[in-house]
């Protein structure tokens, strides 16, 4: 499942957004087109894997935050893998295109 939030959260590029400071789920939802109450359900689980720091109703990169899946960064090795049964579910939650 971890890698189905991690996937997910890529696919929607929410790590690389985030790069330009913290935001609310709300926010960023709209930024992406996504559900915002989905959007804070992945945004809260990536901070329980301690990959978002998150302060009041805001979510920031961690410091030490995943840099392999944001396209940009030279350690990047693509989205993580996760089964077609459980990412066609991340994705009709997030919006995200499951692509």
């Amino acid at each position: 499942m971890e890698s189905c939030v991690i996937r997910s959260a890529a696919e929607l590029h929410v790590f690389d957004r985030l790069r330009k400071g913290e935001t609310t789920a709300e926010t960023l939802a709209r930024n992406i087109g996504a559900d915002p109450e989905a959007l804070g359900v992945l945004l809260d689980a990536l901070t329980g894997l301690e990959l978002l720091d998150k302060r009041g109703d805001r979510y920031a990169n961690r410091e030490s935050g995943p840099p392999s899946v944001v396209p940009d960064d030279p350690d990047y090795r693509g989205s993580p893998r996760c089964d077609d049964r459980t990412r066609a579910s991340w994705s009709r939650n997030t919006g995200s295109s499951g692509g």
